[in-house]
């Protein structure tokens, strides 16, 4: 008995084409299947609490905004009130934006009656597959995050974090 016969059937039953087919139908459905329920996050591996210090930057800051800062102070994540941390150091000096000239080039002016502050804060991050979040925010250098204090609130960058 011949595989494929003078009809073009494989084994006598099914044409040929059909079964390309077939196959092909079925290597899509099983290709869509990998491809939708694959799940792309990776397994925690270890959850553990860490102390770090975050520096958080916030420019072009309102003097009454400022004034309300102070050292103690309980800084929570305006998204989801999660605890930041508490402020254990304030640098503030004028605040300085970048603007162009009319000939193209970049200077740095500064903003009357406006103040840059250096946050830094104190709070426990947790660490899962080596990143640092706190309240579901991942702490890296460059985001920016909302916080508000007990009679504040402000926009602020991390600048730098430090793990203890």
């Amino acid at each position: 008995m011949r595989i494929i016969d003078q009809n073009g059937k494989v084994f006598g039953k099914i044409n040929i084409i059909d079964l390309a087919l077939i196959l092909l139908l079925l290597g899509a459905v099983a290709f869509a299947v990998v491809k939708f329920t694959k799940n792309d996050t990776l397994p925690i591996l270890s959850e553990e609490k860490q102390e770090v210090t975050l520096t958080l930057w916030g420019n072009a800051l309102h003097p009454f905004v400022v004034e309300k800062i102070k050292e103690g102070d309980l800084l929570r994540l305006s998204k989801n009130s999660a605890v930041l941390g508490k402020i254990v150091g304030i640098r503030k000096q004028p605040a300085v934006l970048l603007t162009s000239t009319a000939d193209g080039k970049w200077v740095a002016s500064k903003v009357p009656d406006k103040y840059m502050v250096y946050l830094d804060v104190v709070g426990q991050a947790s660490k899962s597959n080596e990143t640092l979040t706190i309240g579901d925010i991942p702490m890296l250098v460059g985001v920016e995050i909302e916080v508000k204090g007990p009679q504040y609130a402000l926009k602020g960058v991390i600048s730098d974090i430090k793990v203890k």
